[in-house]
């Protein structure tokens, strides 16, 4: 599933396009699934089965405090790292992981959005939901 989501705000203009991300590893092992939206203006989701990347503002010279992101959490685990559920400064790198030790999955359903910190202005246009997904299998 692929979701574009375009805004712009006077020269810079933030868009990014987000799907699933999944790891998986045979057991024993340890399968990770991460997503990370920088300070300079790239983002990624990585994972040894599926992923994506680009640039999440035009120019990433615009990029950095000027602007927070929020993951929220629509169903499954919490991933780990940067804070759910609360706008965070993108004047740093967020990043969230996913993990699975041993057999088994560990999914999270997620949404995205970023917004002008100066105006609490969401930019992202309502925000792309998309999975993450560790798995172990035997």
């Amino acid at each position: 599933m692929l979701i574009p989501i375009t805004s712009g705000f006077a020269s810079a203009v933030v868009s990014f396009t987000v799907s699933d991300v999944s790891g998986f590893e045979l057991s024993p092992g340890l399968a990770i699934a991460q997503v990370e939206f920088s300070n300079t203006g790239s983002y990624t989701g990585t994972g040894n089965v599926e992923g994506f990347s680009g640039n999440w503002i035009t120019p990433t010279s615009a990029a950095g405090s000027a602007y927070e992101i929020r993951m929220t959490v629509n169903s499954g685990s919490t991933p780990s790292g940067s804070a759910t559920g609360t706008w965070l400064s993108l004047g740093t790198t967020r990043t969230w992981t996913i993990s699975q030790s041993g057999a088994g999955t560990t999914t999270s359903n997620v949404t995205v959005e970023i917004r002008r910190a100066s105006t609490g202005t969401v930019l992202s246009n309502g925000g792309g939901a998309f999975d993450m997904t560790a798995q172990v299998g035997t």
